[in-house]
């Protein structure tokens, strides 16, 4: 059963100023000691009218399942749980100093305005879990083998800036918070790849790109701003160094937003072989318009000679053959498109179908 004792008052602040859950003064706060195998206390407490407020929580439990429970202003320290399940628990206001869960589950919970330090999650399940204003550490925070919806949770993340000391700005803590969010998406990612969901993996992977891509973006800009205004022709260097960097960055995301939807971010081979099919369609009615002297019946009859023609550029193979007697400029300049596009879809459709043999 709970070991409730009263703590020391604590005075001062409870976390760090730029932490989600900070607050100063920091609450009183009851010591909560739990050393469970199966017993009922650890939910049954839980399941009180109030929940649990200003708990600092340690110890351990196993096997148990705790529903329609809330945490309130509480501090996971030196907390391990393994085998358990939450079902529409709220965590409001929580520090997640050093925990361990190992095998937990957690379905339809909230987490809101919490922290996660050192942290780890193994073999775990978030399944319809909402994510509200949360903040946590890159280092220390880790995911094996466990599923978590990318978008949200890196969507949560956030920087409390109203508690800013004198000597660090907002715009540090931004661009210290989207290097995180990148950290993070990729530890999410690997994660991922261990379990079998083929949509939380392909988010994950859709997340880890936009982030990393953002926080290069960011990054290039920051250094920019902080660099000496001392020797002005330097100043420009810089300036058309970040200018390049953040357009080629910018259309590295424009491709990769282009081959995600054709995609669908690896879920759907399915949508880049349609995507290829309405490639050779298209360009097979473009060039049966060209052959056509006049007439539906002329451009009909073109149809079938048109659609080996596309088919032969779409999958590049016939290019060269069709690219020696172009009919004309335009016919010429569609051959070219038709090539380029075709090498594309056809790089994705490979990708798609080998990211779904690996998986």
């Amino acid at each position: 059963m709970a070991d409730k004792q009263m703590t020391a008052n604590q005075t001062g602040e409870w976390g760090q100023f730029w932490e989600a859950s900070y607050l100063s003064p920091s609450p009183q706060f009851m010591a909560w000691q739990i050393d469970l195998d199966g017993q009922p206390g650890f939910a049954d407490e839980l399941r009180s009218a109030t929940g649990r407020r200003h708990s600092c929580i340690s110890g351990a439990a196993h096997a148990a399942n705790v529903s329609n429970g809330t945490f309130d202003e509480c501090e996971f320290r030196h907390f391990s749980l393994e085998k358990c399940s939450f079902t529409s628990v709220i965590f409001e206001r929580c520090r997640f100093t050093s925990a361990t869960f190992n095998s937990v589950k957690f379905s339809k919970c909230t987490f809101s305005k919490s922290h996660f330090l050192h942290v780890h999650f193994h073999e775990c399940q978030f399944i319809d879990c909402q994510f509200i204003n949360l903040s946590a550490s890159a280092e220390h925070l880790s995911f094996g083998s466990t599923s978590i919806p990318a978008r949200a949770f890196i969507g949560a993340l956030m920087t409390n800036v109203e508690a800013l000391p004198p000597t660090y700005t907002e715009d540090h803590q931004q661009h210290r918070l989207l290097r995180d969010k990148a950290n993070l998406a990729w530890r999410i990612f690997s994660s991922n790849e261990r379990n079998g969901d083929i949509d939380l993996h392909s988010e994950a992977y859709r997340e880890f790109l936009l982030q990393d891509l953002k926080w290069r973006i960011a990054n290039a800009a920051y250094v920019t701003r902080m660099d000496s205004k001392s020797v002005r022709i330097r100043e420009k260097r810089r300036e058309f160094k970040y200018l390049l960097s953040r357009f080629r960055y910018k259309t590295d995301k424009a491709f990769l937003m282009l081959a995600g939807l054709i995609t669908d971010w690896g879920r759907s081979p399915a949508r880049a072989f349609a995507g290829l099919f309405a490639v050779i369609a298209g360009f097979s009615v473009a060039y049966a318009w060209l052959a056509t002297s006049g007439g539906w019946q002329d451009f009909f009859g073109s149809l079938p000679t048109a659609f080996v023609k596309s088919f032969s550029n779409t999958l590049v193979f016939g290019y060269s053959v069709y690219a020696t007697n172009p009919q004309s400029d335009l016919d010429g300049i569609l051959m070219a498109l038709n090539a380029g596009l075709g090498l594309l879809w056809y790089s994705l459709v490979i990708g798609a179908l080998a990211q779904r043999a690996v998986r």
